[in-house]
């Protein structure tokens, strides 16, 4: 049991990838502000039993990192993904999204947020069935929501960012994350989920190359050759890559070579943008209803403790985008399928019911 004790939420196997010597790494905790020197990887990333004793959860992760692995050593021989590899790498992405401590330390604000919403009364929330779940319990339902959620994977298409001489990407401890680019633009709601109109996810997975999937209807990106490789024609496009990494990143940031400069330079105005990450809470009472469906009207919490019927809505914030990835760029004519709802706005209608089918 032991051996397992030190239960990674990042494999070791991807933070190898930002090491000269493969045994350590350079960290900066955003924090303390303070850099570290070959920090040993073995120590990064990882909590006694983060998956739980049982180890059941722990072993179910070593298919993935095996195959992170062998996907890292294919692009560091080959400088890109064939088709077979970009498929792999949406679902690989996926996962490492829903593995996180930065992912356990959300779904528990949010449970927090709504419990506290019904009845500040502990013994009450449970006679209701409302309890904190475990770290358990959070990981192995986004495992399950990994699984299931990767019959959406379809709807995004994918590249290789490549850095071409114009700086290095750095990574984090909340590596694979999921921002917005079209709301932003838009000026539209920045609640946005995994399937909604506009969603762009970032993967760094080396110094020399970033991981893209986003949101096929909404974004263009033109490539050489149609070979999925965007090469970088500034330092501007790095700066935008490893500025969101930053403001994405849980506590540390993780980097090869010396970046102090950049990242100092991203920090500047860095507690404020990501001081806007959180989860807001909302609610609404009945105002009508119409061929079996119910309007509601949004009300201060005020309002809603002496209504009969009240809906909680939950949703995670997050913050503008100061700097956005020029080269992926709106595709012209792109009209989302919007419900006109608090399920938001979707690329088109067919999305929408794909997702609500999955119980997204």
């Amino acid at each position: 049991m032991s051996a397992f004790k030190n239960q990674h939420f990042v494999p070791q196997v991807y933070l190898r990838s930002f090491s000269t010597d493969k045994r350590s790494i350079n960290a900066y905790n955003i924090n303390r502000k303070k850099y570290i020197e070959q920090a040993s990887i073995k120590g990064q990333c990882s909590k006694d039993f983060f998956y739980g004793k049982d180890l059941t959860l722990e072993k179910v992760f070593h298919f993935p990192e095996k195959v992170l692995g062998q996907g890292l050593k294919y692009l560091h021989a080959n400088g890109q993904f064939d088709a077979h590899w970009r498929e792999s790498m949406k679902a690989l992405l996926l996962t490492q999204f829903f593995r996180t401590d930065s992912h356990v330390n959300r779904l528990k604000q949010m449970e927090k947020l709504f419990a506290s919403a019904v009845s500040d009364d502990p013994k009450h929330l449970t006679e209701l069935g409302i309890e904190e779940p475990t770290r358990e319990d959070i990981l192995r339902d986004g495992l399950i929501s990994a699984i299931r959620f990767s019959e959406m994977l379809d709807i995004f298409n994918c590249c290789i960012v490549c850095s071409n001489g114009h700086g290095e990407f750095f990574t984090s401890d909340n590596p694979a994350f999921h921002m917005n680019k079209y709301a932003h633009l838009r000026k539209l709601s920045l609640h946005s989920g995994l399937f909604h109109a506009g969603t762009m996810f970032q993967f760094p997975l080396t110094p020399c190359f970033t991981f893209l999937m986003y949101d096929r209807r909404c974004y263009s990106i033109s490539t050489p050759r149609g070979d999925k490789v965007y090469y970088c024609k500034s330092k501007d496009d790095v700066l935008a890559l490893n500025e969101a990494t930053f403001f994405y990143a849980f506590k540390n940031i993780y980097f090869e070579n010396n970046v102090r400069e950049q990242i100092e330079f991203i920090e500047q105005e860095s507690d404020f943008f990501r001081n806007q990450f959180g989860t807001v809470r909302s609610f609404g009472i009945p105002e009508s209803s119409k061929d079996g469906f119910i309007k509601y009207r949004v009300v201060s919490e005020e309002e809603a403790k002496s209504a009969e019927k009240v809906l909680i809505h939950l949703s995670s914030r997050k913050p503008p985008i100061r700097r956005v990835f020029q080269p992926l760029k709106v595709r012209t004519g792109f009209r989302p399928f919007d419900t006109h709802s608090a399920a938001g706005t979707f690329p088109d209608k067919s999305i929408y019911e794909r997702s609500k089918a999955l119980g997204y």
